[in-house]
């Protein structure tokens, strides 16, 4: 629990809230729209493309910390420990595995002449990692400071299978947007669900598990 209550903790969470709060201040519509992204593709309209490199650097360091937040809740409850080190190394780990799974992407599109459902891909995959953390955040920050941090021995695991549930269901939805549901492309689906989805964090939970048991 003292990791939680750490200022390397505490300095990630005031970053998430200000972010969030400079997005709402600067386009109040863009947040409402975010939050129905799985439902409403009015989003990806609007917003894919044009976001300045910035504002993409940001999101991405926002949406690292929340997801890194998430996983280390799983392993605090699995383990009852967490540590900086170890968060660090979350970090670094999901970071590769963003890079990666974005190279294999548009390696797979452009090996087989699918160019433009690669560059939708990405954008869709970064939107629904965004709005995933705008919808997690809320719970995070609860957890985290209602009760000094108590909540997360009760609701941390928790918050993690549902954070998984909905990601897995996001990307069903976002693929059958993206029109690849096709009879000649279920089995590159397959592939990717299984071979760039769940092996890679199956790797991490290894990498971090030899850190948490010895």
């Amino acid at each position: 629990m003292n990791f939680y209550l750490t200022d390397f903790y505490t300095f990630q969470m005031i970053f998430s809230v200000i972010f969030f709060a400079i997005i709402a201040y600067r386009d109040r519509t863009r947040i409402i729209l975010l939050a129905q992204f799985l439902f409403n593709h009015k989003y990806s309209l609007i917003y894919h493309r044009s976001d300045k490199l910035i504002y993409k650097f940001f999101s991405f360091t926002n949406t690292l910390i929340i997801k890194s937040t998430i996983l280390s809740f799983w392993f605090y409850g699995l383990y009852g420990k967490m540590s900086v080190f170890i968060f660090i190394k979350i970090m670094i780990l999901l970071s590769l595995l963003f890079a990666l799974k974005i190279s294999c992407i548009y390696f797979i599109t452009y090996t087989f002449e699918l160019k433009d459902y690669g560059k939708k891909y990405f954008y869709n995959y970064s939107s629904v990692l965004f709005a995933l953390s705008l919808l997690f955040f809320p719970l995070i920050f609860i957890s985290s400071y209602v009760k000094e941090g108590q909540l997360i021995n009760d609701l941390g695991t928790y918050i993690f299978y549902c954070y998984c549930f909905i990601y897995f269901i996001s990307k069903f939805i976002f693929i059958k947007r993206l029109n690849l549901m096709s009879n000649r492309l279920i089995f590159y689906n397959i592939l990717y669900l299984c071979g760039l989805e769940l092996f890679p964090y199956f790797l991490i939970l290894k990498l971090v598990n030899s850190n948490m048991i010895y």
